[in-house]
């Protein structure tokens, strides 16, 4: 998306100006008058329809986005730097030692595992499928209604620059109740500079099922969901963090397959759209 703005030597055409540039769109100013309080300005007279045409046919050039830093072992593949797993990998009441991930976990009735496609997960609702690569990363929580969330925390990222990003992660899930269902189970993603979130989203709570042996090929039979943040940072990040949450509330069991987290840059003119549709729903 790009916009020109006549006008910006007054009031409103200066704060449309700024306001279009705060959402990240491409936005060249102008006024009859020299204008030195904002940046990428033409001076020109709007009645002179030759020079409008040229400035709005041939902008200033628009800057190149930006590259997003790259998150370790994404797809959980890798047992060590450039070293691809070549087996499964299992704990049981307490972390799970991850290559680029960090892994907080409540240390009573838990198992969290690297599985390759298909093969079999310490779950009632049955194994899957990677979404991406050969492995994914399978977590249960078992005998725990009041909830507990469990993080898994990535590496530090290179310099996140300034720009607007979607991060995401593709995810199945589940719970088994006896008779107390409760709709907390979640997923959550979030990018965290230290304790403050740049962007973050939350799963709609998982469907629960009554029992220890209902619905034995859930994740087999359901596709992947995934989840997404949409989210713009104003000035470079150093030392950025993807943290997943976990919140496993299931009274007998809550299970989750997580896979393939993306940080992607997203274009202005998306952004922009999102937030005029986040603003007619609201």
């Amino acid at each position: 998306m790009k916009a020109f703005v006549t006008g910006v030597g007054g009031q409103l055409g200066y704060d449309v100006f700024n306001e279009l540039k705060s959402r990240g769109v491409f936005t060249v100013g102008s006024d009859i008058l020299r204008c030195d309080n904002v940046d990428n300005y033409v001076q020109l007279d709007i009645t002179d329809s030759g020079a409008v045409e040229s400035i709005i046919l041939n902008p200033s050039e628009e800057p190149t986005l930006p590259e997003a830093p790259e998150i370790i072992n994404p797809s959980f593949e890798l047992a060590a730097a450039d070293t691809p797993l070549t087996e499964d990998l299992k704990a049981s009441n307490g972390p799970l030692t991850i290559y680029g991930w960090t892994e907080e976990v409540n240390t009573s009735f838990n198992n969290t595992e690297i599985l390759k496609s298909g093969n079999t997960a310490s779950s009632q609702f049955g194994s899957s499928e990677a979404s991406d690569g050969e492995y994914a990363l399978f977590f249960r929580h078992g005998w725990n209604e009041s909830g507990t969330t469990n993080t898994f925390t990535s590496a530090a990222l290179a310099t996140l620059p300034a720009g607007n990003y979607r991060l995401s992660v593709d995810y199945k899930q589940h719970y088994s109740h006896d008779g107390n269902p409760n709709n907390k189970t979640t997923v959550g993603i979030a990018m965290m500079n230290g304790e403050t979130a740049l962007g973050s989203a939350t799963s709609d709570p998982a469907a629960g099922v009554q029992g220890n042996s209902g619905d034995p090929t859930y994740f087999t039979d359901n596709a992947w969901s995934t989840l997404e943040a949409l989210f713009t940072v104003e000035e470079a990040v150093e030392g950025a963090t993807v943290v997943i949450s976990l919140n496993a509330a299931g009274q007998r069991r809550s299970d989750f397959f997580i896979d393939n987290v993306k940080l992607e840059v997203v274009p202005a003119e998306e952004v922009a759209k999102d937030a005029l549709l986040a603003a007619i729903e609201a």
